[in-house]
């Protein structure tokens, strides 16, 4: 029998967002900034979250509904961009955020030893 032929059941969805993260509320036209305060998983293949607005109502919605406010670069060129434009807010809290994401985004040593063996 041919291996690979198995359709498995995709994997429940696990929440993005996690709790205390800001992130952009939007219903209609209408876009808050709003904190996440709870994330629940009564269902795993959708899970939905409890957010705080400003005016301190709380209200439940889905990830569709959310866009986090705190950008995860991708390259080191995007990381560079983000902290400059955060350092030009003075917002040192994302800049320290930014700035521990940086080893992460380096490129990776090569294994001397591995490279010797080959």
């Amino acid at each position: 029998s041919a291996e690979g032929d198995e359709v498995s059941p995709a994997p429940p969805q696990l929440p993005l967002l996690g709790k205390d993260e800001p992130v952009f509320y939007e219903k209609g036209d209408a876009r808050h900034e709003a904190v996440i305060k709870g994330v629940h998983v009564d269902d795993p293949s959708a899970p939905y979250y409890t957010v705080a607005l400003p005016d301190g109502r709380e209200v439940q919605t889905t990830a569709a509904h959310l866009t986090p406010k705190l950008v995860q670069p991708r390259t080191l060129q995007e990381l560079n961009v983000l902290l400059a434009q955060a350092r030009r807010n003075g917002d040192h809290k994302e800049s320290l955020r930014l700035m521990k994401l940086q080893p992460s985004l380096l490129p990776k040593p090569v294994d001397t030893d591995e490279a010797r063996r080959q």
